[in-house]
């Protein structure tokens, strides 16, 4: 469960209204403007529970999710090596076995 995920449970149970006000004026400032390794771990959950799936690179360059070099800040490694670590995801097509297999490189050979 997401931070926003609990503040949205919470909502269910709060029956005053001024604090269900201020419990919504948090969910509409997530993710915070420091970003803590909770903050970030959070935000990124949330991405994938909206998204149905891990965020890319190029994701972290949209609004929302940490910038780069916070992750280098914090983690002390770029966003790929972050991602392979926290939220590794097996790929698809690996590109450089693809080019560098054996038969397909033979394959373009003979044409």
């Amino acid at each position: 469960m997401t931070r926003k995920q609990a503040l949205y449970s919470t909502l269910e149970t709060i029956t005053d209204e001024n604090v269900r006000k201020k419990i919504i004026e948090v969910l509409n400032d997530l993710p915070f403007t420091s970003w803590s390794k909770s903050t970030i771990f959070d935000t990124i959950d949330q991405f994938i529970v909206d998204n149905g799936r891990t965020p890319t690179t190029t994701d972290f360059k949209k609004k929302g999710l940490p910038p780069h070099p916070v992750i280098k800040l914090k983690f002390g490694i770029n966003v790929r090596e972050f991602l392979d670590k926290y939220y590794p995801v097996k790929r698809l097509c690996n590109s450089n076995t693809y080019y560098n297999d054996i038969s397909y490189s033979h394959h373009i050979e003979s044409f």
